[in-house]
C-alpha cells in the first residue's frame, strides 16, 4: 500500500503512517478489509504539520482512512 502511494507523490502520509500509530491501527484490521485512504499532498501535509501539534496531526490524518472500499465513480 505504501509503496503505491509512494510511487504517485505522496511521501508524507507513508511517512506519517510510520511514525504513528496509523501503521499498527492498519495492521491491526482484519485480513480482508477493505480500507480507502485519501491522501493528502505533501504541500499540504508540510502545512499542516507546521501549524497542529503531533497529536492533532494524527488525528487530523486518521479522517483520511476510511474502512469501505470505494472507487472513483464512488466518489
Amino acid at each position: 500500500m505504501q509503496r503505491v502511494l509512494r510511487n504517485h507523490g505522496y511521501n508524507l502520509i507513508c511517512n506519517a503512517m510510520d511514525t504513528s500509530d496509523l501503521q499498527y491501527e492498519i495492521l491491526k484490521l482484519p485480513p480482508k478489509a477493505f480500507l480507502t485512504i485519501f491522501a493528502p499532498t505533501d504541500a499540504f501535509l508540510f502545512a499542516l504539520d507546521i501549524i497542529q501539534t503531533a497529536s492533532s496531526y494524527t488525528e487530523t490524518l486518521r479522517l483520511h482512512f476510511i474502512l469501505l472500499r470505494l472507487s472513483l465513480s464512488d466518489l
